[in-house]
């Protein structure tokens, strides 16, 4: 399955469990893509564009994909497709035979067991307990009645020693320890936690789930490849089946225990999961009433920071913050008609306007706003980009088919000058014919860009790829395009590296 690469090996190994559970609720495939929806502490929405049948574009609605990673959910859907395909054939075996593995050993250990006296048992133990600390700490728990005070000291003290295990005196773990180490703190809120939550022990699993929490949040680790936002999301959906299970009083602690992260010591992205819990919980009357007052507060204090890119960017994300209440039916009309009109010129607002205007299908009106919002936001690129594609697939979805083609026109040529993925849908607007007099215009005012290369290159235009190739300076073009050109063109690609080595060789002041 060509899609695995775009996944860590966690990640990866977490949707497969998430597809196998069922979790994944329904799943359908579309001219655009795959839609799906899966069942976590709550129903996340997935989507997964394709082009020629190979994934493209990915988005889910869970914390972990909201900074544009790619989620255990997303895979999960993926394996739900390849399912349908055929293709999953080779995943399910692999995890069948490391299954007998599995199996096979645990069978071993059963037979070393019995075989050895009580004794050698006892001795054994003692060894190993005296060696490891979380062990020692693991054991107390299994054979000691205590109370939640003790048995909670007794998880902070196997974290701490987790911590010690992968950090040692230098504080740090590489990137190298990352993976092992993130699997181990799944492993206490997937077992430790989950038995905790099975016994009725909401409090302590909560404390125990929050004291993992600080312990990212103080962490230094190298986890480029997303290993602490993982153990995030799933301290998130740890949170949600406790909200599902207490009963008034202790969800009462909670939500005064969340609270109090807004203002604490949590790293911005770690808050960011706090945020959202108060957000998709907690919908009882006095919850609802309670955070909304907050919510408008806080967003009242970004408005006073003086610093005028921080202050656009912290209302931004608090306005948003705001709406997501207000979309909850948490304010009247007029209040929600107020807060437009107040913070209209934040981009985030806007977004949450035309998403609003899609839900209702008044797209007369998203486009007026996008429209507006190309004006405000002309010197963003990002931006620009965004609302163009959305300008684009409004025109779609109403049948619009004139001004869909001069949109697309206008990506390729404006505002995502030679994006490529635009390319190729323009082209699907016309004959083979048309194209070939139409794809000048672009030819033309790309001519200097590493874009039309890659146009020129899948268009089998190889003169015209050599001949950029040749003009461009340095040997990036070359270097990009050489296996393209070089059956074909030897000796041209061989003149351009010499005119490249020649040219740095005037600029050599010794022997070196």
């Amino acid at each position: 399955m060509k899609w695995e690469k775009l996944f860590t090996t966690q990640i990866v190994e977490r949707g497969y469990e998430y597809y196998c559970e069922g979790m994944v609720d329904s799943f359908e495939v579309t001219v655009d893509g795959i839609h799906g929806l899966v069942m976590g502490s709550e129903e996340y929405n997935v989507s997964i564009s394709l082009v020629q049948g190979d994934v493209d574009e990915m988005s889910c609605s869970c914390p972990y994909a909201r900074g544009g990673k790619h989620c255990k959910h997303m895979a999960a859907v993926l394996f739900a497709w390849s399912s349908q395909t055929g293709d999953l054939e080779r995943t399910s075996k692999w995890r069948i035979d490391d299954d007998e593995d599995f199996q096979s050993r645990l069978a071993e250990i059963d037979d070393l067991v019995e075989e050895a006296d009580s004794e050698t048992v006892r001795s054994f133990l003692k060894g190993v307990l005296a060696a490891d600390e979380r062990w020692y700490h693991r054991f107390c728990q299994t054979v000691k009645q205590e109370d939640d005070e003790d048995e909670l000291l007794d998880y902070r003290l196997i974290l701490d020693a987790l911590v010690y295990e992968y950090a040692g005196d230098d504080e740090f773990i590489d990137y190298k320890e990352a993976g092992d180490f993130a699997i181990e703190l799944h492993d206490i809120l997937d077992k430790d936690v989950a038995e905790l939550i099975e016994k009725g022990k909401y409090r302590l699993a909560f404390a125990v789930v929050n004291h993992l929490l600080f312990v990212l949040n103080n962490l230094a680790i190298d986890d480029s490849r997303g290993e602490i936002d993982m153990v995030a999301d799933s301290i998130y959906e740890t949170w949600g089946r406790l909200l599902l299970n207490v009963n008034l009083e202790v969800k009462q602690e909670m939500f005064d225990w969340f609270v109090g992260q807004l203002d604490g010591p949590l790293e911005d992205y770690l808050e960011e999961y706090v945020v959202q819990i108060l957000i998709n919980e907690f919908n009882e009357g006095a919850f609802r009433q309670e955070r909304s007052r907050l919510f408008k507060e806080r967003l009242a204090r970004m408005d006073a920071i003086d610093n005028h890119w921080m202050r656009e960017y912290m209302d931004g994300e608090w306005a948003l913050q705001v709406f997501a209440l207000l979309s909850k039916a948490e304010c009247n009309e007029e209040e929600l008609k107020e807060m437009c009109q107040k913070y209209w010129n934040l981009a985030a607002v806007r977004r949450v306007a035309v998403e609003e205007c899609m839900g209702r299908k008044d797209y007369a009106l998203a486009l007026a706003i996008l429209d507006e919002s190309l004006q405000l936001d002309r010197e963003m690129p990002g931006l620009v980009v965004n609302y163009s594609q959305q300008k684009k697939e409004i025109y779609l979805l109403t049948g619009d088919k004139a001004a869909y083609v001069k949109q697309l026109w206008a990506l390729v040529l404006q505002h995502d000058r030679g994006d490529f993925a635009s390319y190729q849908e323009l082209k699907e607007q016309y004959t083979a014919e048309e194209w070939v007099h139409e794809r000048e215009k672009i030819f033309e005012q790309l001519s200097d860009s590493h874009q039309v290369a890659r146009i020129y290159q899948a268009e089998g235009l190889k003169d015209r790829l050599l001949a950029y190739v040749v003009k461009s300076p340095g040997l990036y073009e070359l270097q990009a395009f050489e296996d393209d050109l070089k059956e074909e063109y030897p000796r041209e690609l061989l003149a351009k590296y010499r005119q490249e080595l020649e040219k740095s060789a005037v600029v050599t002041s010794n022997r070196k």
